[in-house]
């Protein structure tokens, strides 16, 4: 039967090795159907297993947990902040 839930995702990292998340258990919550379990499998051996108890949305969140973060500044050196994974707005210019 088709459900048109995902059930696995695949990849394959810088060292070649192949990454395969599966999802698995899926229940409804409000509506919506999550996956319970999500397994990671790398070079196909059991890497990690993640079980979820419980899943709730949106309660009693404040909306300044919405606001955005405060500026970064004062980072330890240039060479730092040339690395390609640094977000440009975090350089003091």
């Amino acid at each position: 039967m088709e459900t048109g839930l995902l059930k696995k995702r695949m990849s394959v990292d810088q060292s070649s090795t192949k990454w395969e998340h599966q999802f698995k258990d899926y229940r409804e919550k409000d509506g919506l159907k999550e996956p319970y379990i999500i397994e990671l499998i790398g070079g196909g051996e059991p890497f990690q297993t993640i079980q979820i108890d419980a899943i709730s949305y949106n309660e009693n969140l404040d909306s300044d947990m919405f606001d955005p973060p405060m500026p970064c500044k004062n980072f330890p050196s240039r060479e730092v902040m040339e690395n390609p994974y640094f977000p440009a707005f975090m350089l003091d210019e």
